[in-house]
């Protein structure tokens, strides 16, 4: 999050950046604390209700990591993040964020949100 933005506004702007689509935060349904030596991580979790298409505006590391949208079913994102323990040798932070997404999808089809 940027200096002054709440949650909300924080998944309204990086949406559009990394997705190019203007979206309405419907309900936060999960907070998520991690916890490293020297600093705390806080996701916050949204659905989300597609309202527009705006601009990506992707950074100088996203593009360099060959960051790109793309949809896909919601039970073979679920298949892909449950994946997360085969990168703990490999890439630490590969890992974190796989289960972090796995952890968000499992809360998300518990709390009978998705229809």
């Amino acid at each position: 999050m940027e200096e002054g933005e709440t949650p909300k506004d924080c998944v309204v702007r990086e949406v559009e950046e990394e997705t190019g689509l203007i979206v309405r935060p419907t309900e936060q349904f999960l907070i998520l604390h991690e916890y490293y030596e020297e600093y705390r991580y806080t996701s916050y979790y949204f659905v989300c209700e597609v309202t527009g298409v705006g601009h990506m505006n992707l950074t100088d590391e996203e593009k360099r990591r060959g960051l790109k949208p793309e949809w896909i079913p919601l039970q073979d994102a679920i298949e892909m993040f449950s994946k997360h323990e085969s990168y703990a040798d490999v890439n630490e932070e590969k890992r974190g964020s796989y289960q972090r997404e796995y952890m968000a999808l499992k809360e998300y089809m518990n709390k009978d949100i998705y229809d």
